[in-house]
């Protein structure tokens, strides 16, 4: 059975059914914006309008870590099949790789300008 989610500035719930509420997660610090569980459903990745993504074992509810200074708001997340890898993609258009064990950043791609990449191609 899959696992879905929804979120709310009150905290992310994971959801057997759109009827029932069957695990509640700490209050966010701000709006809901983006939930995503790993592939094998042990992580949930949370972000809000806040300058971070929270990520908690969904068994124990416990907030895994918390990875900070992320470009706010983060409107898409995603975990690997392990939860080891977070991707993100913010309003900005920045898309950044993490590394959910250590919180650190593996990988962070800025656009490029509209103007710049079609001068580019001239």
């Amino acid at each position: 059975m899959g696992v879905e989610v929804t979120g709310s500035g009150n905290g992310a719930r994971p959801v057997s059914n759109r009827a029932q509420y069957v695990r509640t997660f700490e209050a966010q610090p701000d709006v809901v914006m983006a939930l995503a569980t790993s592939g094998d459903r042990k992580l949930l990745a949370v972000a809000t309008r806040a300058p971070e993504v929270r990520i908690y074992l969904t068994e124990t509810r416990q907030r895994k870590i918390t990875i900070p200074n992320v470009p706010a708001p983060v409107l898409s997340v995603a975990l690997n099949h392990d939860g080891s890898r977070l991707i993100l993609g913010s309003k900005t258009g920045v898309v950044q790789v993490w590394d959910t064990t250590s919180g650190k950043l593996i990988k962070s791609l800025t656009p490029v300008p509209v103007q710049q990449a079609v001068a580019a191609e001239k």
